[in-house]
C-alpha cells in the first residue's frame, strides 16, 4: 500500500531496515505492550481466527492468509495505517533531527556522483593509468556485471557481464580478475577465480571450489592473495595464487573466532591491512605481513564496525569505512604514528574508498535514496579532521557452548509441512495450491486440487522429488472423475554451468482416461544463457521422445523444440520470445498423433480451438514481443494481496498438422495473431503469486476474434 517495488530498497532490505524502526514507534508512541496488543488481536479476529484454523487443517500456520492489517491497527491504536504512517516518517524525522543538525555544523562533505544507476554498486578500483574506475553493478534492469567509468563520469560502459563479486587490476592495467559465482559439482553455487584479459576479452577460470571474496594482486602481477571460506565452523582463510603455475599456497588460518571480512595489499606489496571481526561483537582493521610470517596487529579495536580497507598510493595510509559516528564514514590510519582520521562528513553513507595512483582524488561508494553509487572527491589530507580513538580490550571468547543435543537421524518431517496456499485459475480449472521442501533442499512437492470447470469434476493433481542423489528422482500424478494417471521420472545434469546446462532424463507414466496406457519417454534439454549489460538472451533447446503402448497398439512419437527469449536494450524489460517446435509420430490415425490449436500446450495456436488441426506430424511456432505496459504497485487497502507489473504482448502464432512435416504445401497451415496483457499478483506475502493473463486472438481465415484468458505465459 505504501512502496513501490520499482524503486529502492528492495523489499526485503525495507522490511529488514524499517521495520525493527516502526516496531519502536509503536512501543514508544502507544505502549510497551502494542505490538504484543496487535498479535492478540490477530489471535482474536474472526478473519485471522479462520486462517488460522485453515493453517491448523494444514498442519502449520498460514502467513496473513486473511485479515485487515488497517482494522487492527485501529483497534490497537485508535488509528488506521495512513494516519500512523505520516506519525511514523515524523517521529523519524524528529529521531534523527539533532544528528543531522550536528553533521551540517560541521559541514557536509562535497563529492561528485560518476554513476546514477542507484541499485547494488560498489567496489571502486583506479586503473593504473588513472584514466579509468572499474566498479560491479546490478539492479533490476542491469545485468550483474564489472564497469567502468572515466573520472569525468563519461564513457561508463560493461567490462564482463555475470555474478561478479570483488575484483582486482593488474598493475599493469592489462587484466583484471575477479571471483565470479558458477555452479560447482552440480549442486554448489560457488564463486572461483577469473581472469580477463582486458585487450582481447578471453576469460580463463583460475581455480575450482575455493570460494573467494576478497583479493588484491600482487605488485609483479605474478600472483593472487585472496580470502576464502571455508567447510563449516571453519573461519575463511587466506590463499595465495601463482598465476603462472595455478598453484595454490596457504598464506594464514585464523583461530575459530576470527573471520576476515576484507583484505588490500599495500603498494609494496609486503603487508596486508585486514578487516577482521572477532566473536564478541568486535570488527576492526589489523595488519600482518604479506607472506604470513606474523600475526595480525590491530589498528583499531573498539565497538565501531571498521570495514573495507584500502591502502594510499604512498603506503602512507590505510583507509576504511566505519560506522563510529552512527552514519557510515570514511577514516584513514596514518601508520607513522597510529594517529586516525575523519576523511568525509556525509548524512547517508560513504564506503569503499580508492585513491588514484597520482594521490589527487578519491572515489568511494556513496548512498542515497536511489541506493548506491560511485563519488568521487578530492584526495588532501590536509583537511581531514583528527579524531581520538581508544583501543577497548576484547573479552576471550570460550568457545562454543557445550551442548547435549540428541543425536539422531536426519528427518525430512518437520520441514516438509506446507507453509502456505495460494488460489489457481488457468482459465478451465479453479482450485488451491500448496508446496513444500525440506531443511536440507532434498525433499520437494506440490499439491492442487479444485474443479475443473470444463470437465464438470473435481480434480487433484501432486508432484514428489528426491535430490537427495544422483540422478533426481520424481514422482506425480493426478487424479479426477474421468480417470487418472501416475508417473516415475529420473534426470541426470550432464551439464550445470551457470550458462550453460544438460539435462538428460527418463521416464514411464501409466494412465487410465477412458482406455489404458503406458508412456516410455526420454529427454534432452540444453539452455544456454548470456548476459550483457541491460540484455541477453537464453536460448532452450528440447528433444523428446515418445513410446506408449495401448489397447490399440503401439505408437512413437519424437518432439524438438527451440525456445529463445531476447532481452532488449531498454528500460523494462522488453523481450522478444521465438516458439518452434515440431513433432512426429508412427501413429495409425491422424487424431492420436498431435493436436494444434488452444492456447496452452506444445503445439497451441490462439484462436483456434485446441485440436482444431489434428495429424501425424505438427508444426507451430510463435513470434512475440513482451513490454511493460504499466504498473500498478498496489495493494488492496492492507490485505494480503498485492497487485503487481502489468505486461502487455503482441504476438503471431502459426502452425499445421498433416502426414508430411516437411510438405511445402502451404494449404494447411493457419496463422493467427492477437495481443495478451498480463497481471502479476502477490498474495499473502512478497515470496510472489499467479500471473493472470487475458488475451484476443484472431486466427486467419476465422470470423471473429477469440477472447481467452489463462495463468503464466504462453510459453
Amino acid at each position: 500500500f505504501y512502496y513501490s517495488r520499482a524503486e529502492w530498497p528492495p523489499v526485503g532490505s525495507l522490511s529488514h531496515d524499517v521495520g525493527p524502526w516502526f516496531l519502536r514507534f509503536l512501543e514508544e508512541t502507544y505502549g510497551k505492550d502494542a505490538y504484543a496488543r496487535l498479535k492478540a488481536e490477530m489471535a482474536t479476529d474472526p478473519w485471522w481466527a479462520l486462517g488460522s484454523l485453515a493453517g491448523m487443517l494444514a498442519g502449520t500456520p498460514f502467513l496473513s492468509v486473511s485479515g485487515d492489517f488497517n482494522a487492527l491497527f485501529e483497534r490497537v491504536t485508535g488509528k488506521r495505517m495512513p494516519e500512523l504512517w505520516r506519525e511514523f516518517r515524523a517521529w523519524l524525522s524528529r529521531q534523527f533531527a539533532p544528528q543531522i543538525e550536528e553533521i551540517g555544523r560541521e559541514g557536509v562533505t562535497v563529492s561528485r556522483r560518476l554513476t546514477r544507476f542507484g541499485y547494488y554498486t560498489g567496489g571502486a578500483e583506479w586503473s593504473p593509468d588513472g584514466e579509468w574506475i572499474y566498479y560491479t553493478h546490478a539492479d533490476p534492469e542491469r545485468a550483474s556485471s564489472l564497469r567502468r567509468v572515466r573520472p569525468d563520469g563519461t564513457g561508463d560502459e560493461v567490462v564482463a557481464s555475470g555474478p561478479i563479486g570483488n575484483f582486482a587490476l593488474s598493475p599493469d592495467g592489462s587484466f583484471v580478475v575477479y571471483a565470479k559465482r558458477d555452479t560447482y559439482k552440480r549442486f554448489y553455487s560457488w564463486r572461483d577465480l577469473y581472469k580477463l584479459d582486458l585487450q582481447t576479452g578471453r576469460e580463463t577460470r583460475l581455480t575450482r571450489g575455493e570460494r573467494p571474496f576478497s583479493l588484491a594482486i600482487t605488485p609483479d602481477g605474478q600472483s593472487v592473495i585472496y580470502a576464502r571460506y571455508r567447510w563449516g565452523e571453519k573461519t575463511p582463510m587466506i590463499s595465495k595464487l601463482d598465476l603462472a603455475t595455478g598453484q595454490i599456497t596457504v598464506v594464514k588460518e585464523f583461530p575459530e573466532d576470527w573471520a576476515v571480512e576484507g583484505l588490500a595489499l599495500s603498494p609494496d606489496g609486503k603487508t596486508l591491512a585486514l578487516s577482521i571481526w572477532r566473536r564478541g561483537g568486535y570488527q576492526d582493521i589489523y595488519t600482518m605481513p604479506a607472506d604470513g610470517s606474523g600475526e595480525p596487529e590491530p589498528l583499531t579495536q573498539d565497538r565501531a564496525t571498521d570495514y573495507q580497507p584500502a591502502w594510499s598510493p604512498d603506503g602512507q595510509y590505510v583507509l576504511f569505512s566505519s560506522d563510529r559516528t552512527g552514519v557510515y564514514n570514511l577514516y584513514a590510519y596514518r601508520v607513522s604514528d597510529g594517529k586516525l582520521f575523519r576523511v568525509t562528513n556525509v548524512l547517508t553513507g560513504a564506503f569503499g574508498p580508492s585513491v588514484s595512483p597520482q594521490g589527487d582524488r578519491l572515489a568511494f561508494t556513496g548512498y542515497s535514496s536511489q541506493g548506491y553509487d560511485l563519488h568521487l572527491m578530492d584526495y588532501d589530507p590536509q583537511t581531514w579532521k583528527e579524531v581520538p580513538y581508544e583501543r577497548e580490550a576484547i573479552p576471550a571468547w570460550e568457545g562454543f557452548p557445550a551442548v547435549d543435543y540428541e543425536v539422531h537421524p536426519y528427518s525430512p518431517l518437520p520441514s516438509l509441512r506446507p507453509k502456505l496456499w495460494y488460489p489457481t485459475y488457468d482459465g478451465k480449472r479453479l482450485g488451491a495450491a500448496t508446496f513444500g521442501q525440506d531443511a536440507l533442499f532434498q525433499h520437494a512437492y506440490d499439491l492442487a486440487a479444485g474443479y475443473d470447470l470444463k470437465a464438470k469434476s473435481p480434480y487433484l493433481d501432486f508432484r514428489y522429488s528426491y535430490s537427495g542423489m544422483l540422478p533426481t528422482l520424481s514422482l506425480s500424478g493426478s487424479w479426477s472423475l474421468q480417470g487418472y494417471s501416475v508417473g516415475a521420472n529420473a534426470s541426470y545434469p550432464v551439464i550445470a554451468r551457470s550458462s550453460l546446462r544438460a539435462v538428460l532424463s527418463a521416464g514411464y507414466r501409466l494412465s487410465r482416461y477412458g482406455r489404458l496406457s503406458q508412456t516410455f519417454s526420454g529427454n534432452v534439454r540444453i539452455t544456454h544463457s548470456r548476459t550483457k549489460d541491460m540484455g541477453g538472451m537464453t536460448v532452450t533447446l528440447s528433444l523428446t521422445g515418445l513410446h506408449i503402448l495401448t489397447e490399440e497398439g503401439a505408437i512413437t512419437k519424437g518432439i524438438a523444440s527451440l525456445r529463445k527469449y531476447l532481452t532488449l536494450p531498454l528500460e523494462g524489460p522488453h523481450t522478444l520470445a521465438l516458439r518452434l517446435v515440431a513433432g512426429w509420430s508412427d501413429a495409425p490415425a491422424p487424431e492420436l498423433g498431435f493436436y494444434v490449436g488452444g492456447t496452452d500446450g506444445s503445439f497451441f495456436l490462439r484462436g483456434l480451438k485446441r485440436g482444431a488441426l489434428a495429424g501425424r506430424t505438427a508444426l507451430a511456432g510463435s513470434l512475440e514481443y513482451r513490454f511493460p505496459l504499466f504498473r500498478i504497485e498496489r495493494g488492496l487497502s492492507l490485505w494480503p494481496l498485492f497487485l503487481d507489473d502489468v505486461d502487455g504482448t503482441i504476438f503471431v502464432d502459426v502452425g499445421r498438422a498433416g502426414e508430411d512435416l516437411l510438405s511445402t504445401d502451404l494449404d494447411g497451415t493457419r496463422v493467427s495473431f492477437g495481443l495478451e496483457a498480463r497481471l502479476s499478483v502477490h498474495l499473502f506475502s512478497y515470496f510472489g503469486g499467479p500471473t493472470f493473463r487475458v488475451g484476443l486472438a484472431q486466427a486467419l481465415g476465422e470470423p471473429q476474434p477469440v477472447l481467452y484468458v489463462g495463468m503464466g505465459t504462453a510459453f
